[in-house]
C-alpha cells in the first residue's frame, strides 16, 4: 500500500459505499529487487472518504519483521468498525494490530490477509505463540486463494474466510486500447503474433520452457518478456544460437504506470510458472491484468493458475514444454477461438478481478462481520516482543 497504484480497490470501497477508509502504512519502505535498491515514501492523502496516512516503522525492509513507532497506530482517533491487516498470520504487525485493538478499538472486527499456501510455521515457539493469538483474536481472514483457505484451516482457524485476491486489477488503467495496441506495436517493430511474459526472468516462472516452447514455433512470431532476472543472457544466448534474435524484444522491468500498453500489444499472455520446494504461485496478477486488456491467457498448472484462469485461458502441466507449445499453436492459428478466450478472460476479470468487483464484495463481507453479535470483553493482558 506504500504505492497508489495498488490502492484502486480502497477507493473505489469509500467511493461507492460512503465507507471511510484509511490506509496505515509505512512512512518509508525499501526493496532490493535483482541488486537494486527500491525506495517508497507515501505522502499522506485526504479526501473523498479516503486517507492515506504514513507512519514510522521499525524495519523498513523486511514485511513480515516490522511494526509501527507508534503507541496507538491512530486506532484511538479514528475508532474504526473493521481493522483490516494486510499482513499474513505470523507477522510481527498483526501481533500489534490484535494487542492495539484491545487497547484503542475492543469494539472493531479484525481480519488478516495470507497468501500462504504452503503451511502455518509452527515450527518454532514463537510461530506457535503468534498463531494461537491469532486464533483467538481474529474476526475473520481473507485468503489470497482456495489453497490458502484449506492451510488456514487445516491449521485450525475457524472464523469466517473468503477467498479474495490481494489487489486485483484497476480496470480504469488495464482496459483494452486498440489505438495503445496499434502504436506500442508500431514503437517497439512487433510483428506476427506476439507472445507476452511479465515477471521475473528466474526459473520459478517457467521462463525457460516458455523460450523452448516459441523457438520451435512455426509461421510469424515473437517473444515479449516484460522483466529481468538471472536468465536474461541465458535467453539471449538460446535465441542467438537459433539465429532469431529478430524474434525477441527483452524490455526489462517497467513501471506500473506503463504496464496497460506492453499488455495490451500482446496476442497472447503466457504465465508458466514452476512449482518450487519453498514456493508455488500464489496468484498471478499479470493474468488478470492481460485478461483485463482482452488478452487471451496461457497458464501452467503451478498453485492458483489454473483457479485464477477458470474456463477463460488454457492451462497445461506444469514443465511439459510440448504441451505449452501446443497451446501457443492452437491460438495462432484460430482467430476466433482466440477471440472467445479473450472475451471470457474480459468478462472474468470485471467479475471477479477488479478493483471494483473487489471493493463490492469486501464491503459485503464486512458488513457481514459487523451484523454479528458485538465481541466478547478480553480480561487477559499481554505483552508484545520483538523476535
Amino acid at each position: 500500500m506504500v504505492q497508489d497504484a495498488s490502492r484502486a480497490r480502497w477507493k473505489r470501497l469509500a467511493e461507492r459505499h460512503s465507507a471511510e477508509v484509511t490506509l496505515i502504512v509505512p512512512m518509508h519502505w525499501e526493496s532490493i529487487w535483482f541488486g537494486v535498491l527500491r525506495t517508497w515514501e507515501p505522502a499522506p492523502v485526504e479526501g473523498g472518504g479516503f486517507r492515506v496516512i504514513p507512519l514510522p516503522v521499525t524495519n523498513s525492509r523486511k514485511w513480515g519483521a516490522y511494526i509501527f513507532r507508534s503507541l496507538d497506530a491512530r486506532l484511538r482517533t479514528l475508532r474504526p468498525d473493521v481493522i483490516y491487516v494486510g499482513q499474513e498470520e505470523t507477522t510481527l504487525v498483526l501481533q500489534q494490530m490484535i494487542l492495539y485493538r484491545r487497547l484503542w478499538a475492543r469494539n472493531a472486527k479484525l481480519l488478516f490477509f495470507s497468501w500462504n499456501n504452503l503451511h502455518v510455521p509452527q515450527e518454532r515457539l514463537r510461530a506457535r505463540l503468534r498463531w494461537r493469538n491469532v486464533r483467538r483474536s481474529a474476526d475473520a481472514a481473507i485468503a489470497g486463494n482456495s489453497e490458502v483457505a484449506q492451510v488456514l484451516r487445516g491449521a485450525g482457524f475457524a472464523k469466517p474466510l473468503i477467498v479474495q485476491t490481494e489487489i486485483g486489477v484497476d480496470e480504469k488503467e488495464f482496459r483494452p486500447d486498440e489505438t495503445a495496441r496499434a502504436r506500442v506495436r508500431a514503437e517497439l517493430g512487433l510483428k506476427g503474433f506476439v507472445i507476452g511474459f511479465v515477471g521475473r526472468l528466474v526459473v520459478d516462472k517457467g521462463v525457460t520452457e516458455l523460450v523452448e516452447a516459441a523457438l520451435a514455433l512455426p509461421g510469424q512470431w515473437l517473444l515479449m518478456l516484460v522483466g529481468d532476472g538471472r536468465l536474461r543472457r541465458e535467453v539471449e544466448a538460446r535465441f542467438t544460437q537459433h539465429g532469431l534474435t529478430n524474434r525477441l524484444r527483452l524490455l526489462g522491468e517497467q513501471p506500473i504506470d506503463a504496464m496497460p500498453r506492453y499488455f495490451q500489444a500482446m496476442d497472447v499472455l503466457v504465465l508458466p510458472s514452476r512449482t518450487m520446494p519453498n514456493w508455488k504461485e500464489q496468484f498471478g496478477l499479470v493474468l488478470a491484468q492481460a485478461m483485463a486488456c482482452d488478452v487471451p491467457v496461457i497458464g501452467s498448472s503451478s498453485g492458483a493458475i489454473p483457479e485464477v484462469i477458470g474456463e477463460a485461458g488454457l492451462v497445461f502441466p506444469e514443465g511439459d514444454i510440448s504441451a505449452l507449445r501446443n497451446c501457443l499453436q492452437r491460438l495462432m492459428a484460430d482467430a476466433i477461438f482466440r477471440g472467445e478466450l479473450a472475451q471470457q478472460g474480459f468478462e472474468r476479470a470485471l467479475a471477479k478481478y477488479s478493483a471494483t468487483a473487489l471493493a463490492d464484495e469486501t464491503h459485503i463481507f464486512f458488513q457481514q462481520l459487523l451484523s454479528q453479535s458485538p465481541r466478547p470483553q478480553e480480561a487477559q493482558s499481554y505483552c508484545l516482543r520483538r523476535g
